[in-house]
């Protein structure tokens, strides 16, 4: 007999005893919960914005801070009419990852990181020249 937590809608935990079998289902249910949400929020485009709090303790003025969130907005917002493997790599190549870096991440060749990245950058270039 194993004891599984449930948490109701008050947030009161309930102790609730199975036999085994349920006990393994309900941990690979949770596992998978886990791994869905570790992925939804992977693939979320929420990168903090470092550079506007450096431009600004700079001295930037505030046009010149509003046009470089404009630009990024833009950026972020072309990089998601990417497919899901090119927004990966954009991502990680933006978190100055080299191409063998990225390449070891994604279980592929360096010369397939790179291609990708380069065919990623075209298409992000087609879709900002009339954005920006």
């Amino acid at each position: 007999m194993q004891i599984i937590k449930i948490h109701n809608y008050y947030n009161e935990i309930n102790r609730v005893p199975v036999d085994d079998q349920v006990y393994g289902e309900w941990e690979e249910m949770r596992r998978e919960w886990d791994r869905l949400r570790k992925r939804e929020a992977y693939h979320q485009c929420r990168v903090p914005n470092y550079a506007m709090d450096y431009f600004a303790a700079q001295g930037e003025s505030i046009e010149d801070q509003l046009i470089r969130e404009h630009e990024s907005k833009c950026l972020y917002e072309a990089i998601m009419h990417l497919t899901p493997t090119e927004q990966r790599r954009v991502r990680m190549f933006m978190e100055n990852m080299s191409y063998a870096d990225i390449a070891r991440a994604e279980s592929c060749s360096q010369q397939a990181s790179r291609m990708s990245l380069l065919k990623a950058f075209r298409k992000l270039r087609r879709l900002l020249e009339g954005r920006i």
